[in-house]
């Protein structure tokens, strides 16, 4: 697996993790394991597609490799990709800020000075999130 060549997105919206869908023998499935299905002529037989770029909307052979269910747990371990099962930040397809964002977040708010709504609204998030990264208690930024 070679990360080396940079990673190939599947041009799709995505799911919510990121994973963009094809078409495969009448079926929909994530686009990543028809690319490696079509890489490597093997029939997936059970097996997950797993990255090893850790990108979701990536479909580069090269980064991809079947493995199993543990294979793919124990490079989430391995690799620190998730807190208590979830993944946190950019890693996470769901997220609607970047690291950057977060800490810009931060750098803007002024005690007295911003409203916590206006920059929900710069930014596109709720003033509950807004409140919960000021208090430190998502996304820390190290």
């Amino acid at each position: 697996m070679s990360v080396e060549e940079p990673c190939v997105d599947h041009g799709q919206k995505g799911n919510g993790f990121g994973y963009g869908k094809k078409t495969y023998k009448g079926k929909q499935i994530g686009a990543h394991i028809v690319a490696l299905i079509e890489a490597t002529g093997e029939e997936r037989n059970g097996r997950l597609a797993l990255h090893s770029c850790d990108n979701p909307r990536c479909i580069n052979p090269k980064h991809l490799r079947w493995g199993t269910h543990s294979d793919n747990m124990r490079d989430r371990s391995e690799r620190r990709r998730s807190r208590g099962g979830v993944l946190v930040g950019e890693r996470n397809g769901k997220s609607k800020l970047s690291t950057a964002d977060v800490q810009r977040i931060r750098d803007l708010y002024v005690p007295g000075r911003t409203l916590q709504k206006d920059l929900a609204q710069q930014f596109g998030v709720s003033k509950v999130q807004i409140c919960r990264i000021l208090k430190g208690s998502r996304r820390s930024v190290a």
